[in-house]
């Protein structure tokens, strides 16, 4: 897969640099621990792509709404981080996760574990709406 910084600069471009040198070393332990670690400053724009600079690109937005308090902003990024795993998974014309690439599983697992942490986030800020 070839990273393109499709018109990104500065902080993202070097964001998909440091994730494109990682996925061309299979290095997919610290993959995932960069990614997960990365919070943009700016709501990265929203993307339809569905190669792997889409996938970063919408893992992005996904970490920045998700560090928002806004209950609004965390049901959208719950939806975007369901996106980047079916991104991930192998069914239908996508799945960047298959038979050469299973050092994305690190990857898979993280955005599996923070999707559950962003359910318990949306049901309790709807809990705290509603009381």
């Amino acid at each position: 897969f070839d990273f393109v910084c499709c018109g990104f600069d500065g902080e993202m471009a070097d964001f998909i640099s440091q994730m494109s040198q990682l996925w061309h070393q299979h290095n997919g332990t610290q993959l995932a621990k960069v990614a997960m670690a990365h919070r943009p400053p700016n709501e990265p724009p929203e993307t339809e792509g569905t190669d792997m600079a889409g996938l970063l690109q919408t893992h992005c937005r996904c970490q920045y709404l998700g560090a928002r308090s806004d209950v609004n902003e965390l049901r959208e990024a719950y939806l975007l981080r369901e996106k980047t795993i079916h991104m991930l998974l192998p069914t239908g014309k996508t799945g960047l996760l298959c038979l050469g690439s299973e050092f994305l599983l690190p990857l898979l697992k993280r955005f599996l574990l923070q999707l559950r942490d962003l359910a318990l986030l949306c049901d309790g800020s709807s809990k705290e709406d509603d009381g």
